[in-house]
């Protein structure tokens, strides 16, 4: 086998190690801490004690950032605010403080719709010719009421179906829109709080230690 497939396969074997090793990625940067810890301990002429501190109280400070940050995103995947947003808001509303109100009154539509009337003026025949030739004169006209009953009758289907598939297509948008947040919340923010909270425990740790 010539050694640029070889070394082509053995490639894409370490590619899609990497990949499937960075989906865990919380770990890592955990794993990194702690060696960077361990490092800054070996090597510089420190304090353990105090260096356990320090380390205790940045990681606990990121870890709580990094848990805000993670609730912050999901408040504006879901409702399109941010922590900041509310609490203005919410300071906003304190009763002591004076608000301007604005009452806009809007005049009411009305809509009068009448049914359709039809009126057919009736004659009496007289001769047989007369009465047959009437007679047709009615079952035309009944046709065309039939006829234009109908087209209401096929206009209006049309346009309950129309509005029918209006509406499955809004569900429809609706509901990818719903699988698209659910998504971001459990790709985006899980790992970002796992790391917070990992990082909690290892300053947690870190300080029971000092």
């Amino acid at each position: 086998m010539p050694l640029n497939i070889v070394l082509g396969g053995i490639g894409k074997i370490f590619q899609r190690v990497g990949q499937w090793t960075w989906r865990a990625w919380p770990v890592l940067a955990i794993s990194s801490t702690a060696v960077i810890h361990f490092l800054l301990i070996e090597s510089l002429a420190l304090d353990s004690q105090q260096l356990h501190t320090a380390v205790a109280l940045v990681t606990q400070l990121l870890g709580g950032l990094l848990v805000l940050y993670s609730i912050d995103s999901t408040i504006g995947i879901v409702s399109g605010t941010s922590l900041i947003t509310d609490l203005k808001q919410y300071l906003m509303e304190f009763p002591l403080i004076k608000r301007h109100v604005t009452l806009e009154v809007q005049g009411a539509n009305h809509m009068v719709t009448g049914g359709k009337v039809r009126l057919s003026v009736g004659r009496n025949p007289k001769t047989v010719e007369e009465k047959l030739s009437y007679l047709q004169e009615q079952i035309d006209e009944i046709r065309r009421d039939f006829q234009e009953d109908f087209a209401e009758v096929k206009a209006l289907i049309d346009t309950k179906t129309n509005q029918l598939s209006d509406r499955i297509s809004s569900v429809q948008t609706s509901v990818n829109e719903l699988e698209s947040t659910v998504t971001k919340i459990s790709v985006g923010g899980v790992k970002i709080q796992l790391l917070g909270v990992m990082l909690l425990f290892y300053g947690a740790i870190t300080s029971y230690v000092a």
